[in-house]
């Protein structure tokens, strides 16, 4: 039987994949710079769950979760899971 993590670190290398190839075809600049901005973009949306986890004020709760599934919403577009925006 598979453990969560393992789960979890197959699903993390399968979109890292992914990711790979849909931008392979780029140049390297463009490759290099794409890459930090989806680590920036990730490292976001996860430290917004962790400050949206204890945050007390409704308002600013309701801020972060609309900037996390903003952020996770551009992410399915890039990844194809959803279609992009007309």
């Amino acid at each position: 039987m598979k453990s969560h993590s393992s789960d979890s670190s197959a699903k993390g290398n399968e979109d890292r994949r992914e990711q790979l190839a849909m931008i392979s075809v780029l140049t390297f600049p463009k490759l290099v710079t794409i890459i930090f901005e989806m680590q920036d973009k990730t490292e976001r949306w996860m430290e917004l769950c962790k400050q949206a986890a204890v945050e007390q004020d409704p308002k600013k709760l309701m801020e972060l979760v609309a900037e996390i599934n903003q952020l996770l919403e551009a992410k399915e577009r890039r990844l194809g899971i959803i279609p992009p925006k007309e």
